[in-house]
């Protein structure tokens, strides 16, 4: 695919961030839109996660959360449902600050309270999402920058590259999945995303 190809070089980099924060011991939170082409893409994620860290002695029950987002845009309220989780995850267990990914929202300007908030506390935030960012703020090396860009670890949205919604979330995170882990292999969840979507 074309459109794949285009934003594979983000793919590989969201894919090579979330093992090296597996293999360094870091949690992993997935933040997810509460639609099928959310918990579409969050399986994707999950699983092939899961895959990775037991090949590597690491139990998921302690290092893998995924929770659903009802709204539209990460809410205020479940970013501080986050850091409260990610703030036991540190205190309680002694390990390091989790990585966040946000999958199926994350682009608007109305999430940017959220990730500004996560941004200051010193957590790496992800986005994969579809949605039109509405707002950009410029471009770097033909790439549009969104409002929340700045805030973020790694982003990725279809509408950075020039294209549109029509590559949904749960195809985007299955991708990102089968780079995450060679092993992984679930050819009907992008098909589920793209039809509900």
């Amino acid at each position: 695919s074309k459109r794949l190809d285009k934003m594979r070089p983000r793919m590989v980099e969201i894919a090579h961030k979330i093992r090296l924060a597996v293999l360094d011991g870091q949690a992993v939170m997935i933040r997810h839109h509460y639609d099928t082409d959310g918990i579409s893409a969050a399986l994707a994620l999950d699983h092939s996660i899961k895959i990775l860290m037991e090949k590597a002695g690491i139990n998921p029950q302690y290092y893998l959360y995924r929770s659903p987002s009802k709204a539209p845009f990460y809410e205020i309220t479940d970013m501080l449902r986050d850091i409260t989780l990610a703030k036991r995850i540190v205190d309680d267990f002694g390990q390091k600050k989790p990585i966040m990914i946000v999958v199926d929202n994350g682009s608007t300007p109305e999430d940017i309270f959220s990730h500004k908030t996560l941004h200051n506390l010193g957590y790496e935030v992800i986005v994969i999402d579809h949605h039109n960012p509405t707002k950009f703020v410029g471009e770097q090396n033909g790439e549009l920058k969104t409002s929340v860009c700045e805030f973020l670890s790694l982003h990725l949205n279809p509408y950075m590259f020039g294209l549109d919604s029509q590559t949904c979330a749960g195809m985007l995170c299955y991708e990102i999945a089968r780079l995450i882990d060679k092993d992984y292999e679930e050819a009907p969840l992008p098909a589920v995303s793209g039809i509900s979507d």
